[in-house]
């Protein structure tokens, strides 16, 4: 969770929320209650013994956290985009990448070891969102 609560200071003021499309937020709903369901299930209803349920129940949280978290909107600020995987400064973006679908943006970024991203969103804001990336770190 801190990872998409940064503070102010560090990403300047929210310029911008970027919802998701609902076909993604159904989407990443219908895995994470899957994983519950799978991880959990058996336990719960007496397959399974000899694992502590407050274990499970730990689990299902976590699970139940993520799923939260991986809807939440991305937020455009002033000095970067604050995603689920955490807060992305404008100099850590190299170029936009040629997106399979028309419901999202693909970033690559400088120095990273998983350096590709995808920011998901509605049809109509991937322009907008293009060319406000490309204006602030200046096109190569």
């Amino acid at each position: 969770m801190k990872k998409y609560y940064v503070d102010e200071r560090l990403t300047g003021d929210v310029l911008w929320i970027l919802k998701k499309s609902p076909e993604i937020v159904i989407r990443s709903t219908i895995v994470h209650m899957i994983s519950v369901a799978i991880c959990c299930g058996p336990v719960f209803m007496g397959r399974i013994k000899g694992y502590p349920s407050f274990t499970l129940s730990g689990l299902a949280a976590a699970l139940i956290c993520m799923a939260v978290l991986t809807m939440q909107p991305y937020k455009i600020c002033q000095k970067g985009i604050i995603t689920d995987q955490g807060f992305i400064r404008w100099e850590m973006i190299r170029k936009i990448m040629e997106a399979p679908k028309d419901d999202r943006v693909r970033l690559k970024l400088k120095k990273q070891t998983d350096n590709e991203i995808s920011i998901y969103c509605q049809g109509d804001d991937r322009e907008w969102l293009e060319k406000y990336i490309w204006e602030r770190i200046g096109e190569e």
